[in-house]
């Protein structure tokens, strides 16, 4: 049985534009925070996450934040960037972590960031994040599907410091990390 470590803490963070931003694991009672950040991705976000058009609507996102918000501990986890412009919070990226039960050495990765808070660093803070919560969990190897149009999540990808194998199959690349070796803090690169 693999132990679950939890690393799962809260960490405040700072955008490449100077923003400050927060990083944390979903709760159940993110479901709200987690539809509307859905809710605010672009017709082609939300293609290059799901891999086909999936239509903009209350039901849509209310369903996929609620999935995101209730994953299981024993089977993966969801991180969730939010910045606090105002009184409420707002979720600007998601990282999400899943274990197959049968194979619990192997996880499967989804990270997704708000059209306009792109390029900020955020999706970069919430991969290495999903990647360090992997390795406490025992995870060797983190799989992930992208299209070849999705350029910015592979160059993302590409940038951490352990080992990325892709392979373009049937109009996907996979792409493997092996997390062999411990991931550096981001402020010792």
């Amino acid at each position: 049985m693999v132990q679950h470590t939890a690393l799962a803490v809260t960490s405040e963070r700072i955008t490449n534009l100077g923003a400050p931003f927060r990083v944390r694991p979903a709760r159940p009672d993110d479901t709200w925070l987690l539809a509307d950040l859905f809710y605010h991705l672009s017709a082609q976000t939300r293609y290059l996450r799901y891999f086909q058009p999936v239509p903009l609507s209350l039901h849509n996102a209310w369903v996929e934040g609620r999935r995101m918000a209730r994953r299981s501990v024993v089977h993966g986890l969801t991180l969730i960037a939010t910045v606090q412009p105002g009184e409420r919070a707002e979720a600007v990226g998601v990282a999400e972590l899943a274990v197959d039960p049968r194979a619990p050495t192997r996880g499967e990765l989804a990270v997704t960031v708000r059209d306009d808070q792109q390029g900020h660093g955020i999706g970069t803070a919430l991969l290495r994040q999903v990647v360090k919560e992997a390795q406490a969990r025992g995870i060797a190897e983190l799989h992930g599907d992208l299209l070849p149009e999705n350029r910015a999540a592979l160059r993302l990808l590409r940038r951490l410091p352990v080992p990325v194998e892709t392979v373009f199959d049937a109009g996907t690349i996979h792409v493997v990390l092996r997390l062999s070796q411990e991931l550096p803090d981001a402020a010792a690169e």
